[in-house]
C-alpha cells in the first residue's frame, strides 16, 4: 500500500483500520502503523504536518 505521497489517503486508511479494530477495543498506534506498513514514528510524524494526531483520528 503506497501512502507516502497522499496525506488524505493516509488519513482515510488510518480511520478505516481504526474503525475495523474498534470491535476489539481501542486500537494501539503500533498496531495501526503495522497494518499501514509504516513505523510508529512515521504514523505519528506525517499527520502532524497537517495538525492531525493519532488520538484525533481515534
Amino acid at each position: 500500500m503506497e501512502l507516502m505521497g497522499d496525506m488524505g489517503s493516509l488519513i482515510e486508511h488510518t480511520k478505516d483500520f481504526i474503525a475495523r479494530a474498534l470491535g476489539e477495543g481501542l486500537p494501539k498506534m503500533d498496531e495501526i502503523a503495522r497494518r499501514l506498513g509504516m513505523s510508529v514514528r512515521s504514523l505519528h510524524r506525517r499527520p502532524a504536518k497537517d495538525a492531525m494526531t493519532f488520538q484525533n483520528l481515534t
